[in-house]
């Protein structure tokens, strides 16, 4: 999935990146994470940003609008800065995006505000 705007492009890659390195499916508690990319057009081709290729805390299994909300969260974060300096601390930053930067459970996808009184998720 990417968000591309002018000659800048965000995407998400499934590159096999999980918790704790690569994605192990034999580890319950391991989650399959997404990576994202910034590019640049540059000459009609796309090039990566420096410093600008992160894996973060969203699941593979992330329904999609909330992809796309976490993509346009990126390119608003870095869209005035990637051309003319450096996005590295930006990215890092971005790095920690997960669901619940959108106010989800990653649990169950429902809204925070409908879990337990404690803040628990239903399904727990």
């Amino acid at each position: 999935m990417e968000h591309i705007v002018d000659d800048i492009k965000v995407e998400w890659e499934d590159i096999g990146e999980g918790l704790s390195g690569d994605f192990n499916d034999k580890d319950p508690n391991d989650i399959s994470l997404l990576r994202f990319y910034v590019s640049v057009k540059d000459g009609g081709e796309w090039a990566e940003a420096d410093d600008a290729s992160y894996c973060t805390r969203m699941p593979t299994s992330t329904p999609k609008d909330i992809l796309r909300k976490g993509l346009k969260l990126i390119y608003d974060r870095v869209h005035d800065i990637v051309k003319n300096g450096s996005i590295k601390k930006i990215c890092e930053d971005l790095s920690w995006l997960s669901p619940e930067t959108f106010n989800i459970c990653s649990k169950c996808w429902q809204n925070l505000a409908n879990h337990n009184d404690d803040g628990s998720c239903v399904l727990d």
